[in-house]
């Protein structure tokens, strides 16, 4: 036998042992155990649900909070929905001067990293100093979540905004920063800010009349708060829980070359954590119905 052969022959045997492996790792052998196996890894299951229905109000849902049940609001126009786990259906009484709302931004800061969970994975980037313990965002009075396509945004004449907080220490910045759309050293168009010496929670619009507004509702230190901004075109709209204030101004909210912050905004930095942050902005109700 020639040289050639040998090396021949030895080629074959080598590609022969491949095929076998190959063959039996893939099942080529066998279509019914291969398909089987095919099926298996096509089939996930699905993340259980961990946060539960109000049964008297659809408008919230409950959600553990290091072992407690916290309600929760959904963003305005929605309703909860177990089905889906989320605020998903729309609430047919909520109506804006003719408009419905969807929140296009959800951020419940249960993960890391922190990111959006409305449906539509809007970027945003956390400076490094917002943590999350306990399924809440953690500020440290430096850390900040900014969500850069709301930069030069315009809002138009309708925005919803919800979240819940808890400050956690005394002191700190006379002003904190829940969100704002701040830039530079100017204060935002929009902007929710706590002032924990007074104990209020302070509410501002600025429109393009120009004219502003602001509201201040106390609030309890160091406890679970939810507070919720609305602006209709007409109103400015306040509410800590349950307590509601409202002032009249008119026009569009002035466009910020700012992105939205939440926590921090030219050095009003908060200490406390945040919790469920909602951003809603109204579209026509025929676009909900389609």
């Amino acid at each position: 036998m020639s040289i050639l052969d040998v090396i021949s022959h030895a080629l074959l045997w080598i590609f022969i042992k491949q095929l076998i492996v190959v063959s039996a790792q893939f099942d080529f052998f066998n279509r019914q155990q291969s398909f089987r196996n095919a099926v298996n890894r096509r089939t996930t299951t699905s993340k259980p649900c961990d946060l539960h229905a109000d049964p008297n109000n659809r408008r919230v849902f409950l959600m553990n909070v290091n072992g407690e049940m916290r309600e929760r609001p959904c963003a305005f126009g929605t309703l909860y929905s177990q089905r889906t786990c989320d605020c998903s259906d729309y609430d047919p009484d909520a109506n804006l001067n003719g408009r419905r709302c969807r929140a296009p931004l959800y951020i419940p800061f249960n993960t890391e990293p922190i990111k959006d969970h409305g449906g539509t994975n809007i970027a945003m980037g956390n400076n490094g100093r917002v943590r999350v313990f306990d399924n809440v965002g953690n500020f440290n009075g430096n850390g900040a979540v900014t969500i850069w396509m709301y930069s030069g945004i315009d809002f138009g004449e309708h925005l919803g905004i919800t979240l819940n907080f808890r400050d956690i220490i005394t002191g700190g910045n006379s002003e904190q920063v829940l969100v704002s759309n701040c830039f530079y050293n100017s204060i935002g168009s929009v902007e929710i800010v706590i002032q924990p010496a007074n104990q209020l929670v302070v509410f501002r619009v600025t429109t393009d009349k120009p004219s502003s507004a602001e509201l201040s509702i106390p609030y309890k230190r160091q406890s679970w708060t939810t507070v919720a901004y609305t602006y209709n075109g007409n109103t400015l709209i306040g509410k800590v829980n349950n307590q509601v204030k409202s002032s009249n101004i008119t026009g569009k909210i002035a466009v910020s070359p700012g992105s939205l912050r939440i926590g921090l905004c030219n050095g009003r930095g908060f200490v406390g954590n945040i919790d469920e942050f909602r951003l809603c902005q109204p579209i026509l109700a025929t676009l909900n119905d389609s």
